[in-house]
């Protein structure tokens, strides 16, 4: 099942892998150019678009006809393409309003993959869907995915991909920095910086989607949430939340300007099927793709240094009004004032002895089942 079905492309590659039936689900209009394109390459035998709710039909109304006419007009107006219409008599002008309803002998009607029944409740080996948005979750249809999996996915199906991580690091911002506010410093022999600090102050509202150079990242990347799509529940990506503290990295003193977000989704195959795993990555040190990276920018520089700590809350809330859409928080937090999360790679003395302590202790073998760990004289329940 390819969710999204879009252009069909994904369907197409299924099919041609040899997939012996694939049921292709597009919510949108774009239903009519998926059939099309399948048709085009000759796989229509393979790939079934399939969707449910029915299109908001389309309605005529027709003045002045009277009973004699209804016959006439409907083989005149109507055409072999309309299928239903209705009459209703307007008493006090004494018309007949002819309401006529247009269903095309094709139907094409859409709607969710989980609202969808399969022919004889048949249910699929492999969910494919591109789903992922900027940042991973803006715009993307990832519930509607899962709900489409507990309906339709085989008990030991694949989902592809199989896992998504979602990644956040400090960051410097040259080019944007040069190109949308500093850019306004010196214009004609004139200062307009704050049309720049305007620029900067519209950042507070939303975040920037824009290539951020790999040398320009200041820390090692903090992993906000790491989902297998095989087990994620819907309430799960309702609301992601990280408090992370880190080092930054840097070879001389720059300045530290934004957090950048991107994900990494992989591509894997059960144990039983010999597959060597696939990996997507919009990482900036990855090669650049449409997702790009996303940027919350800080409201002004803050100036670093090699081994400076440098801290954050940040928060992912699924909007309630727009549900494909998320409210980003970001709260800067102080190293030496803030609590650490446990455990901490932030690098500090004190994290690094609770991190250490906590492997040693993950490393021990737990108890047996019939070792009494209580203290007293006996030990050992018999």
């Amino acid at each position: 099942m390819d969710i999204g079905a879009g252009t069909g492309i994904l369907s197409l590659f299924c099919a041609q892998a040899g997939a012996a039936k694939v049921y292709a689900v597009e919510a949108s209009h774009l239903a009519n150019l998926t059939r099309e394109v399948v048709a085009k390459n000759g796989f229509s035998h393979v790939i079934e678009l399939l969707a449910t709710a029915t299109r908001r039909p389309s309605y005529i109304r027709l003045t002045h006809l009277y009973d004699t006419l209804i016959g006439t007009a409907t083989s005149i107006l109507l055409g072999p393409e309309m299928a239903i219409f209705h009459r209703k008599r307007n008493k006090e002008k004494h018309q007949y309003v002819l309401f006529a309803v247009f269903v095309p002998a094709e139907q094409v009607v859409h709607g969710k993959a989980e609202e969808i029944d399969l022919p004889e409740g048949v249910q699929v080996d492999v969910i494919v869907s591109e789903w992922m948005g900027f940042y991973l979750l803006h715009e993307s249809m990832l519930e509607s995915v899962l709900l489409a999996r507990d309906k339709h996915l085989k008990p030991d199906g694949v989902m592809l991909p199989s896992k998504a991580t979602l990644f956040a690091a400090a960051c410097r911002l040259g080019e944007f920095y040069s190109q949308q506010v500093d850019f306004w410093n010196h214009l004609y022999g004139l200062d307009l910086s704050p049309v720049g600090q305007a620029v900067l102050d519209s950042k507070r509202c939303k975040p920037e989607v824009a290539i951020v150079k790999a040398d320009e990242l200041l820390s090692e990347p903090v992993q906000l949430a790491d989902f297998d799509l095989a087990w994620l529940g819907p309430d799960e990506i309702e609301r992601i939340h990280s408090r992370a503290f880190t080092s930054v990295l840097c070879d001389q003193p720059t300045e530290y300007q934004g957090v950048c977000l991107w994900f990494d989704c992989s591509f894997e195959w059960p144990d039983r099927i010999p597959c060597t795993p696939v990996k997507l990555s919009t990482s900036p040190s990855s090669a650049a793709t449409h997702w790009k990276q996303t940027i919350i920018v800080l409201p002004s520089s803050i100036q670093v240094e090699e081994g400076d700590l440098i801290g954050w809350e940040l928060t992912l809330k699924r909007s309630m009004e727009h549900r494909r859409r998320y409210q980003i928080e970001l709260n800067l937090l102080d190293p030496e004032e803030d609590e650490h999360p446990v455990p901490c790679s932030c690098g500090q003395a004190r994290c690094v002895v609770i991190a250490a302590f906590m492997a040693k202790a993950d490393e021990e073998p737990l108890p047996d089942d019939d070792v009494d760990v209580s203290t007293g004289p006996s030990s050992v329940v018999s």
